[in-house]
């Protein structure tokens, strides 16, 4: 299939017997004006109706359970006694995630949508059924790295599945209606784990959403029916056409990374370089073996060349992974700020981040609105808007913050208290833009990658795309996480003279309330600077995103021209 037929702006074609009058969702009009729909219309809006739920509870799962663990986590370590470890619930979760989520988009093309939909269900439910009734923190563990096989499952698969059953012009639509259910089960994820954890136990957080693993199985098995659009069949056995060795070698590569990522911020782990080394090399290797399998030998490629092996698609592909660093740099470390400078109480930060999630909702929305006509020019402008809007977001958060503070007065909160505005409302308008922008390039980005690749190619693109995303979140919050201790590794000896307690504060923010006033106020000064300089990072790395958009953008003028 042709990008222009893929991105054509009519579904259906045309004949004698078409009606030439026909509102805008397609069916035509009778005498009086109201839509006739067809039977085959009827089926397919049945068909959807009853798809929709099966996909819509797993996503929301999964958006509830990659944030239900956040408000508990210290109540978790305390419980099994393993507080120092207590990291490894959420990171566990994100790797297997993240190293296995490319390979649905492949593995869906040779086994179907519903197997690997039910596949990824079972894993989430029985992940979650080891979590729930765990005797130890290293069943919990386990638990936990089953689950991101499934969770990983149900983000992509949802994507795809919807995909298959809309066209491209209604895609931006129902991905809209989409984000609005993983956003209302990541906002509701904290809140809901701390109540649950209070009145029934932690263990409840888990063991509760099996019996609508259950329910959303159970609708799967009814209701998907979907085979790929015109997927280019090989001539070799189903078993062939897997790529056994590339599968491997990411998923390898990927969790080696991965590992070594989050023990760059892990203080007991510093000090064992030879290991930091041993794990980049063999990560290095991975990447290199998988390389040479997707380019040399695989008949079927895990990494399509229909994403890589053009421009466009490349780019919209990596801009997508700057983009998530900075959206979950501001979603982990604005908590921080606000936390360390102001002492605001862990539940006040996270109602500060309500206008992020429901601008990410707006913009998903408004670009599903957008897109409905003239797909393929509107939307590498949607595109650009949206990247803009990030990095001016960013730097404006980073003024802010250097800007802010509870103990002096700066000319910037001088000048907006003279007008009535105060630091804490231009902040919640500046992270409701940042989530516009990420409605506007999540939605954008997908709309425009399945404009570019096609039907065939879509799943595996769809898989790439939360490939990027899981790469960018992890960064965004460990990468991250190490610039900020890099810089108060620097800054702070000029305060505390003693490397324990510096190691106290960088480790425990809470520790700082036991120091004398004076100090507080400087090392949360530190704390101040430090994430400023986090900001101002996102900034820069917002702007390599930019420059990448800007191509596609330019690309497209001429390809119109």
């Amino acid at each position: 299939m042709t990008v222009d037929s893929t991105c054509a702006s009519s579904s259906t074609s045309m004949s004698e017997e078409t009606p030439l009058l026909a509102n805008e969702s397609g069916a035509p009009l009778q005498d009086d004006g109201e839509p006739k729909w067809t039977s085959a219309q009827l089926k397919q809006m049945y068909k959807r109706s009853a798809i929709l739920p099966a996909l819509y509870i797993g996503a929301f799962l999964c958006s509830i359970d990659g944030t239900i663990v956040a408000s508990t986590l210290n109540r978790v370590g305390a419980d099994l006694n393993e507080s120092d470890n207590v990291a490894w619930v959420a990171t566990a979760y994100l790797l297997t995630n993240c190293a296995f989520q490319p390979l649905y988009g492949k593995l869906s093309d040779v086994f179907g949508r519903k197997t690997m939909l039910l596949f990824a269900s079972f894993f989430f439910g029985l992940g979650n059924l080891i979590c729930g009734y765990a005797p130890d923190f290293n069943w919990l563990i386990v638990g936990r790295a089953i689950t991101g096989v499934g969770g990983g499952g149900l983000a992509a698969m949802s994507s795809i599945i919807v995909s298959d059953i809309v066209t491209i012009e209604e895609r931006g639509i129902f991905q809209g209606y989409a984000n609005i259910n993983f956003g209302l089960g990541a906002m509701l994820g904290a809140p809901v784990g701390g109540l649950i954890a209070d009145h029934l136990g932690w263990r409840y957080m888990f063991s509760l959403q099996v019996p609508f693993v259950v329910l959303s199985s159970f609708l799967v098995f009814r209701y998907v029916n979907i085979k790929p659009k015109k997927l280019k069949v090989s001539n070799a056995s189903t078993l062939e056409r897997i790529d056994v060795f590339g599968s491997i070698s990411i998923v390898c590569f990927l969790t080696l990374l991965l590992l070594v990522i989050n023990m760059q911020t892990d203080t007991r782990t510093l000090s064992n370089s030879g290991t930091l080394q041993m794990m980049s090399l063999a990560s290095a290797i991975f990447l290199a073996v998988f390389l040479y399998v997707e380019i040399k030998i695989a008949p079927e490629p895990i990494m399509t060349k229909a994403v890589f092996g053009h421009l466009k698609p490349t780019l919209l592909t990596t801009s997508v992974f700057f983009t998530t660093i900075t959206q979950f740099s501001v979603i982990y470390y604005t908590p921080v700020f606000l936390q360390v400078v102001f002492l605001e109480s862990a539940a006040q930060a996270g109602v500060r981040l309500i206008p992020l999630s429901i601008g990410v909702s707006s913009g998903s929305v408004i670009t599903g609105q957008l897109l409905k006509k003239n797909t393929k020019e509107r939307y590498p402008r949607v595109f650009l808007a949206g990247l803009t809007t990030v990095g001016i977001s960013c730097f404006i958060l980073s003024r802010l913050i250097n800007s802010s503070t509870p103990h002096e007065a700066t000319p910037l909160a001088n000048v907006l208290k003279s007008h009535g505005i105060s630091l804490e409302l231009v902040m919640a308008v500046n992270l409701a833009f940042q989530g516009l922008a990420q409605g506007l390039i999540l939605v954008s980005t997908l709309i425009g990658l399945c404009c570019q690749t096609g039907a065939a190619d879509s799943a595996s693109s769809i898989g790439v795309i939360y490939l990027f995303r899981s790469l960018g979140s992890v960064l965004g919050v460990n990468g991250v996480a190490h610039i900020l201790q890099s810089r108060l590794r620097s800054e702070l000896p000029g305060i505390i003279s003693d490397p324990e307690l510096q190691l106290k504060v960088r480790k425990n923010v809470e520790f700082i309330n036991h120091l004398a006033p004076e100090i507080q106020i400087d090392i949360r000064n530190v704390y101040k600077h430090a994430l400023a300089y986090v900001f101002s990072s996102c900034s820069f790395i917002a702007f390599i995103a930019f420059s990448m958009g800007f191509i596609v953008w330019w690309h497209s003028r001429r390809t119109e021209n």
